[in-house]
């Protein structure tokens, strides 16, 4: 799919945020590297608690993973495109066609999906074919 710049006004921002929480991945990417940098900039309360040489272990794993997790979900946008493309598909035919391609997507892919059918109150859809 040839990628199309996303405008980020207030409603593209909001969608973009039901996507990070509804991808557990992405959500964790976040989180991790959120608390990576807390414990960075937060260490001289922490580091008199534990070795220095775990705290940069800890630091570095927490680090390591979260960059991992939101670099294979592209940060969130294949969850974001799938839900933008389903939603626009279910405001224009009122379902959706491609449900073979649902069950053998990527899990970012089906999540989107997954949350705009719920949204639109269709997520029997994918249990029905």
């Amino acid at each position: 799919m040839k990628y199309k710049k996303q405008e980020w006004n207030k409603e593209n921002i909001k969608d973009y945020l039901k996507c990070v929480y509804a991808n557990k991945f992405t959500l964790a990417g976040y989180i991790g590297l959120t608390s990576a940098f807390t414990a960075i900039i937060f260490k001289e309360p922490l580091i008199n608690q534990i070795t220095h040489e775990a705290y940069a272990i800890i630091i570095g794993i927490t680090f390591g993973y979260s960059m991992f997790s939101l670099g294979v979900t592209s940060f969130g946008t294949e969850t974001l495109d799938s839900y933008k493309r389903t939603k626009n598909n279910v405001n224009k035919y009122g379902t959706i066609n491609d449900v073979y391609y649902y069950k053998h997507s990527m899990y970012c892919n089906k999540v989107g999906v997954k949350l705009a059918l719920k949204e639109a109150g269709l997520e029997k859809i994918l249990e029905e074919k």
